[in-house]
């Protein structure tokens, strides 16, 4: 494994209760008793980056453990949903990447997805060293972010991967912090404690019920129809079941063959079909021991309690994740979720404001929403989430996406952006991380002139990166795309945009006199805007407070008449 350096670093497990616990490392040793449940925790403090391999020793009053092959370095939790979860055997380049993955000073760890109704202590899961083998499976944005910050700080990096596809951000949430703040205690945490009430859930939903009461009913439906042995996955404890279950279908399967063959024979002869063989009963498979769900990924905190809990409080360096697409109909409430998980996380580690660096939803046409607004007020809430929660940064990917793909296969290019961003939070480099950013806007009669953050050395017109254009080749535009303008009304018009400084752009168009709000990449609208160190634009829009569901269509445009000179030119722009 790789423990974090320069920090409180825990070692915990159990023992018997009253237990004295010796865990030992070099010249470094901690003491702990185990308490009233067994549970003991030492922070080994002081640890320094090592990439030789070191030792340490856990022992009791009649056992040694011994953790060989220990490296110090730095921590990263890797979690979202299925953009997170996708392996490195899936991107683009995956052999040439896969074939590359030696690198020993880099370990894996992949927490095995197994929600639960309240916070468990241990989980699933085993420490490996970075091969082919084991990389191939892993997270490729994961896997590539922790390259490049192995390569780049030159110290051993430990990747614990957390994903669940198709998840919600409220399921990564504790409960305390859901029932902590009026709206998420009532449209979720509220429900969840009502939906953990009926489990296990025996009787039908009576009708009539108010849309919160179907809701509890059908996450106690879901929970009580998912239970699983806690031993069957845990410690292969339906290992006796599957046996029983090999030895059935070699009595069974003969059987049934052969009087599937003497049926069709018969059939095909005209003659009487033969009895159906009696078959012994199935085995039965071991019995429900305690409520865990092997689904939980869109029930309130659930992931949270099964595959964050457990590894609490593993020391770490921070959190990258993506996640986002579940929520898109959310938009607005993900603006107050996403940041209330962040401070959640770093409440519950315990070590401060920790970098957290995210990833910007990419570009994709939604089929459930065609104007595609609810994607863009996720990618909004998301932009938002930087100025809402200290230490974070946000790698856009909205230059990346395959708008028929949900699951870009450019998986190279956001790691790379991540991991810029990471330079710059968590390791204080002077490295470009970010494209332009925002900031604000000015109404300058006709036009309005928008200005950015972060626009490095200048903004430019530009392109996706190379391993995109691969996949999607596009030619270099001598025109700014992407920006849209309105007035008062709030029906947006394709815009002239033009760079008219280091960090500003000044929008207009012929068909709006008096403007009041510009937006950039909102909807099914790509921009090409990029600052010179190639970092995209993210999308935005100026009328933040302008109802998602408010939004006007464009009117339909009524024929001109009948122009006096036929052979006039029509006017500029149009």
């Amino acid at each position: 494994m790789v423990l974090q350096r320069q920090a409180k670093t825990p070692i915990w497990g159990w023992a018997d209760p009253g237990e004295t616990v010796t865990v030992k490392t070099g010249s470094i040793t901690g003491n702990a008793t185990a308490d009233a449940r067994g549970k003991w925790l030492v922070n080994l403090d002081g640890l320094k980056t090592s990439s030789t391999p070191i030792e340490i020793t856990v022992s009791g009053k009649s056992k040694t453990i011994t953790l060989s092959d220990v490296l110090v370095g730095d921590v990263w939790y890797c979690s979202g949903q299925s953009n997170m979860e996708i392996p490195l055997s899936y991107v683009s380049n995956a052999a040439a990447e896969i074939s590359q993955a030696n690198r020993p000073t880099i370990r894996l760890f992949i927490v095995f997805h197994r929600p639960a109704i309240d916070p468990q202590e241990d989980c699933r899961g085993e420490w490996k060293v970075c091969t082919p083998d084991s990389a191939k499976g892993f997270s490729a944005i994961g896997y590539l972010f922790g390259k490049e910050i192995n390569d780049a700080e030159h110290v051993p990096v430990g990747l614990i991967g957390a994903y669940s596809g198709g998840s919600l951000v409220s399921a990564w949430t504790s409960l305390g912090s859901l029932e902590a703040n009026p709206d998420s205690k009532k449209q979720l945490g509220d429900l969840f404690v009502g939906a953990k009430a009926l489990v296990p859930k025996t009787g039908r939903t009576e009708g009539s019920l108010s849309p919160e009461q179907i809701k509890i009913n059908s996450w106690a439906d879901l929970i009580t129809g998912q239970f699983v042995h806690d031993d069957w996955y845990d410690n292969q404890g339906g290992k006796p079941y599957a046996e029983a279950m090999q030895k059935w279908h070699a009595d069974a399967d003969p059987l049934y063959a052969q009087w599937k063959m003497d049926r069709d024979n018969a059939v095909a002869q005209g003659q009487p079909t033969p009895h159906r063989p009696t078959l012994s009963p199935t085995p039965t498979p071991p019995a429900v021991k305690e409520p865990r769900a092997m689904d939980g990924r869109q029930i309130p905190t659930m992931l949270y309690n099964g595959m964050l809990a457990p590894v609490l409080p593993y020391a770490i360096k921070g959190v990258i994740w993506y996640q986002g697409e579940s929520d898109r109909n959310i938009g607005i409430f993900y603006r107050k979720l996403f940041p209330r998980m962040i401070a959640d996380w770093r409440q519950q580690w315990g070590e401060g404001d920790f970098p957290f660096i995210f990833v910007q939803l990419a570009g994709f046409t939604s089929t459930d929403d065609l104007t595609n607004n609810n994607w863009s007020l996720i990618q909004e809430a998301q932009l938002m989430t930087l100025d809402a929660s200290p230490n974070t940064a946000m790698a856009v990917a909205d230059d990346i996406g395959d708008l028929k793909n949900i699951h870009p296969h450019d998986k190279i290019d956001i790691a790379h952006r991540v991991a810029l961003a990471a330079e710059h939070l968590a390791y204080n480099e002077k490295v470009p991380y970010s494209g332009p950013i925002y900031d604000s806007f000015k109404v300058e009669g006709d036009k309005i002139k928008v200005t950015f953050k972060n626009g490095g050395s200048g903004l430019k017109i530009g392109l996706p990166p190379a391993a995109h254009l691969a996949l999607f080749p596009e030619e270099l535009s001598t025109d700014m795309k992407g920006f849209q303008i309105s007035g008062s009304d709030m029906n947006f018009v394709p815009a002239t945009a033009v760079i008219d400084g280091p960090a500003s752009v000044t929008v207009s168009s012929d068909q709006v006199k008096t403007p009041v709000a510009v937006r950039y990449s909102w909807e099914n609208i790509h921009g090409n805007l990029y600052n010179q160190d190639d970092l995209p634009a993210s999308p935005f829009r100026t009328d933040t407070s302008t109802p998602a569901l408010s939004i006007k269509p464009p009117p339909t445009p009524t024929p001109s008449p009948s122009p006096v000179n036929a052979g006039a030119s029509p006017s500029p722009g149009r």
